[in-house]
C-alpha cells in the first residue's frame, strides 16, 4: 500500500489573501473577554497580521504574544485548505473529471487518514500548560496538552471526517485562563496521509510521480 504524506503550512502566506495559500489563521485578540472560543463558522476578531504569519511559517524563526487575563483566554485556529493541498500535490487529474467541491470533498475523505496539526508554543509562566484540539463539525474535541515552561510541539491527530463542507478542518491552539500573562505563539503545520492505492481508476502516472510537497 502506498501511503504519501502530504505537508500544508503558511509558507507564503499573504494576510488577506487565499490566492497563494489558502490556509488561515485567526485570533480572538488582545482586549476580548472569552472564555469559550467561537466555532470556526461564528466571528473571530482578527486574522493574523503579516508579520505573523510569517513567524508562523518556520519553527525557531520568531513568535509573537497572545494576551491572557483572569477573565479571558486567548484562542488560535488554524484552518488549513485539504483541498487545495491535495491539488497542490497531485493536481486536478487526482479529481477524475468532477468539479464540484462537494465531490472533491468526497474524494478526499476516502484517501486520506492520519490528519495530524503540529502547532508550537510557549505557556505564560503561571500556568504552563498548553492544549490543541480539532474541529469535529459541532464541537471542539478532547485536546492535547502538555505542561512545560519550555516552547513545545503539540501534535493532534484527526481523521477525515474532521473536512468540512467547505474542505477545511480547523484546530484550536490555547492555553489555561491567566492574570496578565502572555502566550507564545511559534509555529503551525498540518501532515496528512494519502493512500494512492484508495482509488485504484486514479491514473498511475498521476500518483507516482507525486512528491512529498508543501502548500
Amino acid at each position: 500500500m502506498a501511503l504519501v504524506t502530504v505537508t500544508t503550512d503558511f509558507t507564503g502566506k499573504i494576510a488577506g489573501s487565499l490566492t497563494v495559500n489558502r490556509n488561515t489563521a485567526k485570533g480572538t485578540g488582545f482586549s476580548s473577554v472569552i472564555m469559550t472560543a467561537p466555532t470556526p463558522y461564528e466571528a473571530w476578531n482578527s486574522e493574523y497580521s503579516q508579520v505573523q504569519y510569517d513567524n508562523l511559517k518556520v519553527l525557531g524563526t520568531g513568535y509573537h504574544q497572545m494576551y491572557n487575563t483572569a477573565t479571558s483566554v486567548a484562542y488560535s485556529l488554524y484552518s488549513f485548505d485539504i483541498i487545495a493541498a491535495i491539488e497542490k500535490q497531485y493536481g486536478q487529474n487526482l479529481w477524475l473529471g468532477k468539479t464540484l467541491l462537494a465531490e472533491k470533498i468526497a474524494i478526499a475523505k476516502e484517501i486520506t487518514s492520519n490528519i495530524v496539526c503540529s502547532a508550537s508554543g510557549k505557556a505564560p509562566s503561571a500556568l504552563k500548560t498548553l492544549y490543541l484540539s480539532g474541529f469535529d463539525g459541532v464541537a471542539y474535541d478532547t485536546p492535547v496538552s502538555a505542561s512545560t515552561s519550555a516552547v513545545i510541539t503539540l501534535k493532534k491527530t484527526v481523521t477525515s471526517n474532521y473536512i468540512d463542507s467547505s474542505g477545511y478542518v480547523h484546530f484550536l491552539f490555547y492555553n489555561q485562563v491567566a492574570a496578565n500573562q502572555f502566550m507564545e505563539i511559534h509555529f503551525a503545520s498540518l501532515d496528512m496521509t494519502v493512500n494512492e492505492e484508495t482509488k485504484p481508476d486514479i491514473p498511475t502516472n498521476v500518483m507516482v510521480s507525486a512528491e512529498v510537497g508543501r502548500i
